[in-house]
């Protein structure tokens, strides 16, 4: 599959997902998010595709967060950042990776996930 392809209509679900009743908004974003992370994982091991593969792992651990997956926002900022990907998409990974961990941890304190 084309990660540009699944990027793309991620991108479309994300927009309507703004002009949808609410209750839909989060089945949307999770199949968005399926699609993203899906283009994520194509590109992962290609150091080549810099800086698209790093965008793609910040989109993807965005609507992770949005979900409340944070060891899968764990997970995909893990995988984005690299020696040949841009600084500020790397932070953008570890400010991602930082922020998820601390919403796990609230989360299981207050006897949530």
């Amino acid at each position: 599959m084309n990660p540009r392809f699944l990027h793309t209509q991620a991108m479309t679900l994300l927009d309507m997902a703004k002009r949808v009743p609410e209750e839909f908004r989060l089945q949307l974003v999770a199949v968005a998010y399926v699609l993203e992370s899906a283009a994520a994982d194509i590109l992962s091991e290609r150091v080549d595709a810099e800086p698209t593969r790093a965008a793609l792992h910040v989109s993807a651990a965005h609507l992770a967060l949005k979900l409340g997956k944070y060891d899968e926002v764990m997970s995909l900022c893990a995988q984005g950042v690299g020696d040949k990907a841009p600084e500020d998409l790397n932070k953008a990974l570890l400010d991602l990776s930082k922020k998820a961990k601390k919403l796990k941890e609230k989360s299981q304190e207050g006897g949530g996930q």
